[in-house]
């Protein structure tokens, strides 16, 4: 470990989540699994939610003692509050900290050709399923001594991409809500704040049948040169819910390889 306690050499991230009880949407895999694992080894105590319960459950039997798994439908207030209380019960305190990953794809197609019932399940889970965890934990941590909240947006949530626009409006709209529950809660003690990811090799990008050339041409196109490894977000979470962003609220933080920092074509 780092003598301040930050990530040493071998990725190793110190004790900087003891003590504390986080809760994980879309744990099942990728930055959400990600993200178990880290916490975990920084000393917290986590819950894992998602709607695939099987999966969940096998990576929380996975990460040991320290974890506990739920079946978390983000688009039902009731499981998120099944959840909160899962975490009292196992762990014997509040909530400290969530991480809300959950999200879907549409179906690729441009808005004049888009369903209303393919639009409404994209927003439904990533604009609402947000929503949901920031009212449900939020009042959980305000009622509780405070805590830190991380949203998950995209840097689809900056700038407009073709054929996406359900997963482009929610990922606006979750950067919106972040805004207005950091001003509402700040005095509470709570924190909200986003990640905004850019290239992440997770199943949502690779689809069932991975195309390594494909990556290859995804990874030219990024300034850094390269594709996402989930733990990249997964740091960038777990900076957030530490103390070591005790003022940090109600911001951005892109994690993208310089994506949005060029300008899209040639000037001149």
């Amino acid at each position: 470990m780092s003598a301040d306690g930050g990530i040493d050499e071998a990725g190793n991230p110190g004790p900087r989540l003891r003590g504390r009880t986080i809760l994980i949407s879309g744990a099942a895999r990728g930055m959400g699994a990600a993200e178990a694992r880290l916490f975990a080894d920084a000393g917290a105590d986590v819950v894992l939610g998602d709607i695939s319960g099987e999966d969940t459950a096998a990576l929380a039997g996975s990460i040991g003692e320290r974890a506990a798994s739920c079946r978390l439908d983000v688009r039902e207030e009731a499981d998120w509050e099944r959840a909160l209380e899962l975490a009292v019960r196992r762990f014997g305190r509040p909530v400290t900290g969530m991480v809300n990953n959950a999200a879907i794809g549409g179906d690729g197609r441009p808005i004049v050709r888009t369903t209303l019932e393919n639009y409404l399940k994209v927003v439904t889970t990533n604009q609402v399923g947000t929503f949901l965890g920031l009212k449900v934990c939020g009042g959980h941590m305000a009622g509780n001594g405070g805590g830190s909240i991380v949203t998950v947006s995209s840097v689809m949530g900056l700038a407009g991409h073709r054929n996406v626009a359900p997963y482009v409006s929610a990922k606006f709209a979750v950067r919106g809500l972040t805004r207005v529950a950091a001003l509402e809660l700040a005095a509470q003690g709570v924190r909200v704040n986003c990640i905004l990811p850019g290239t992440v090799d997770t199943r949502m990008l690779r689809g069932e049948e991975p195309d390594p050339e494909a990556l290859r041409q995804l990874a030219a196109q990024i300034p850094q040169g390269e594709v996402a490894e989930p733990v990249e977000i997964a740091r960038a979470a777990l900076f957030l819910l530490s103390d070591e962003s005790r003022y940090v609220n109600g911001t951005d933080l892109a994690v993208d390889g310089a994506m949005m920092a060029a300008i899209p074509f040639k000037l001149g």
